[in-house]
Protein backbone atom coordinates (compact mmCIF):
# COMPACT_ATOMS: atom_id res chain seq x y z
CA UNK A 1 0.00 0.00 0.00
CA UNK A 2 0.87 3.40 -0.56
CA UNK A 3 2.33 5.76 1.98
CA UNK A 4 -0.36 8.63 0.85
CA UNK A 5 -3.20 5.74 1.09
CA UNK A 6 -1.88 4.71 4.45
CA UNK A 7 -2.28 8.23 5.67
CA UNK A 8 -5.77 8.42 4.11
CA UNK A 9 -6.65 5.65 6.21
CA UNK A 10 -5.14 6.89 9.30
CA UNK A 11 -6.71 10.32 8.63
CA UNK A 12 -9.92 9.08 8.11
CA UNK A 13 -10.03 6.93 11.45
CA UNK A 14 -8.69 9.56 13.41
CA UNK A 15 -11.34 12.13 12.29
CA UNK A 16 -14.15 9.69 12.75
CA UNK A 17 -13.22 8.59 16.33
CA UNK A 18 -12.87 12.55 17.38
CA UNK A 19 -16.18 13.19 15.95
CA UNK A 20 -17.87 10.46 17.62
CA UNK A 21 -16.35 11.11 20.54
CA UNK A 22 -17.10 14.87 20.33
CA UNK A 23 -20.91 14.16 19.72
CA UNK A 24 -20.86 11.67 22.53
CA UNK A 25 -18.78 13.84 25.55
CA UNK A 26 -21.69 15.23 26.93
CA UNK A 27 -22.73 12.16 28.63
CA UNK A 28 -19.56 11.34 29.61
CA UNK A 29 -19.44 11.68 33.35
CA UNK A 30 -17.64 14.97 34.53
CA UNK A 31 -15.56 13.56 37.04
CA UNK A 32 -13.62 11.56 34.43
CA UNK A 33 -9.91 12.76 33.75
CA UNK A 34 -7.25 11.76 31.09
CA UNK A 35 -7.04 8.20 32.42
CA UNK A 36 -10.20 7.26 31.34
CA UNK A 37 -11.02 9.41 28.23
CA UNK A 38 -7.50 7.30 26.99
CA UNK A 39 -9.62 4.32 27.76
CA UNK A 40 -12.75 5.00 26.45
CA UNK A 41 -11.07 6.15 23.37
CA UNK A 42 -9.11 3.06 22.99
CA UNK A 43 -12.30 1.00 23.71
CA UNK A 44 -14.04 2.93 20.77
CA UNK A 45 -10.98 2.39 18.42
CA UNK A 46 -10.79 -1.31 18.69
CA UNK A 47 -14.71 -1.34 18.85
CA UNK A 48 -14.95 0.80 15.70
CA UNK A 49 -11.99 -0.35 13.59
CA UNK A 50 -11.46 -4.24 14.22
CA UNK A 51 -13.43 -5.88 11.59
CA UNK A 52 -12.59 -9.95 12.59
CA UNK A 53 -9.55 -11.50 14.34
CA UNK A 54 -6.15 -11.71 11.73
CA UNK A 55 -5.83 -15.19 10.60
CA UNK A 56 -2.61 -16.59 12.03
CA UNK A 57 -0.01 -16.23 10.28
CA UNK A 58 -0.73 -12.14 9.40
CA UNK A 59 -0.95 -11.92 13.74
CA UNK A 60 2.20 -13.18 13.57
CA UNK A 61 3.90 -11.48 11.05
CA UNK A 62 2.06 -8.34 12.71
CA UNK A 63 3.31 -8.53 15.70
CA UNK A 64 6.77 -9.40 14.64
CA UNK A 65 6.61 -5.86 12.54
CA UNK A 66 5.75 -4.14 15.94
CA UNK A 67 8.78 -5.58 17.46
CA UNK A 68 10.97 -4.69 14.53
CA UNK A 69 10.33 -1.57 13.81
CA UNK A 70 9.70 -0.47 17.57
CA UNK A 71 6.08 0.58 17.12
Amino acid sequence: MLRDQQKEIINDMCDSIKEYLTKKLNSVPENWDGIELREWFADTAREKYTYKKMELPRKRDYENDILVYNL
